[in-house]
């Protein structure tokens, strides 16, 4: 009801009189052929009004996840996008709030909703898609070796999905063996000295 209703509004389809709402005219019969049907279509509606830098920088986004560190969305997509416009695209997407600050991450964000991030994923064209997640590992692994130690499982899907095969091997090793240590910290920390 909020996305119709907000669909509706960024459309000005609805307005307000009095404090009640005022469909237009010819009235309700014309909101039922306007309105998407669902979520979903609410979503690529969206998306479609968005001009062709904030598509392309909430696509990188969407294969990031649904949680994403501005810097590494910055490195992703920094031979696309002109650093100005980067900025002004992020603005446009947290003012339209499609992406809003993440509490988890200094300078992050996150998705508003799953299904605006699933919507913006599934329309990348398959070629795209695997440069795209290509773009994502690399500027994962351009970034310090601290965050790379926190994120190889991170980079090893990001490896897969780009058909990257032996990089993506390469990776879930070392997230296997991470986890691994980890684990076997656990037990010793369980037993005492």
């Amino acid at each position: 009801l909020v996305e119709s209703v907000r669909f509706l509004a960024e459309r000005q389809l609805v307005s307000m009189r009095g404090g009640v709402a005022m469909p237009p005219e010819p009235g309700v019969a014309l909101l039922e052929d306007v309105v998407p049907r669902t979520l979903e279509q609410v979503a690529l509606a969206r998306l479609d009004n968005l001009g062709t830098v904030e598509r392309r920088l909430l696509r990188m986004a969407s294969a990031i996840g649904r949680r994403f560190a501005r810097d590494l969305l910055e490195r992703a997509v920094e031979t696309d996008i002109e650093r100005d416009l980067l900025d002004t695209a992020i603005e446009s997407l947290e003012g339209q709030q499609l992406i809003v600050s993440s509490s988890h991450e200094i300078h992050g964000y996150m998705f508003r909703d799953s299904v605006t991030r699933a919507v913006a994923y599934a329309t990348i064209p398959d070629d795209d898609r695997r440069r795209i997640h290509g773009r994502i590992a690399d500027a994962m692994e351009s970034a310090d070796a601290a965050s790379q130690r926190h994120a190889p499982a991170a980079l090893a899907l990001h490896r897969e999905r780009a058909e990257q095969w032996e990089s993506a091997a390469r990776w879930y090793m070392i997230a296997a063996q991470q986890a691994m240590r980890a684990a076997l910290r656990d037990v010793t920390e369980q037993l005492g000295p």
